[in-house]
């Protein structure tokens, strides 16, 4: 019983940390995820529960992107409201719902995903994208973690 309670409290704190790491807010779940992966030596739980975490934490900003441009009067006003991020704005209109697989990069992701959600990108194809992108983050991270493969040489 006490293994299991540690296990869902250990997850959980790895799905808060990713939801968290994914929203408005700074913060990150790379190390915990690190440190899971070594301590347990498992693949799949620990990516998919981060993965899980973090694109809800993406859906939050997307939506949180979505509501406000409700309270903008056109994608031009939005342009130039956030006139910093013009090259995520950028990116989003040559790209597309595609972008949304970079919504795993650092700051930038959070910015595309921000703006995927005031330029009401289809959020099917959205959500794949972002999903998929913070999928392979996370794999990448946990197969360098068990050493089969490198990130770093």
């Amino acid at each position: 019983m006490f293994l299991l309670l540690s296990l869902t409290y250990r997850y959980f704190l790895l799905f808060f940390w990713s939801f968290f790491a994914a929203t408005i807010f700074p913060g990150t779940s790379e190390f915990y995820l690190v440190y899971l992966v070594q301590d347990e030596q498992l693949f799949w739980l620990p990516v998919l529960v981060a993965t899980l975490g973090n694109t809800i934490g993406g859906v939050s900003t997307y939506y949180l992107g979505y509501f406000t441009a409700n309270y903008l009067e056109d994608k031009k006003q939005i342009s130039s409201k956030f006139n910093l991020n013009k090259k995520a704005l950028a990116i989003l209109q040559k790209y597309g719902s595609f972008a949304l697989i970079l919504s795993w990069i650092p700051l930038l992701g959070d910015i595309i995903v921000g703006f995927a959600g005031a330029l009401k990108l289809p959020k099917t194809s959205a959500f794949l994208w972002m999903t998929l992108g913070k999928f392979l983050r996370y794999a990448a991270i946990a197969l360098s973690t068990l050493g089969v493969v490198s990130l770093v040489n």
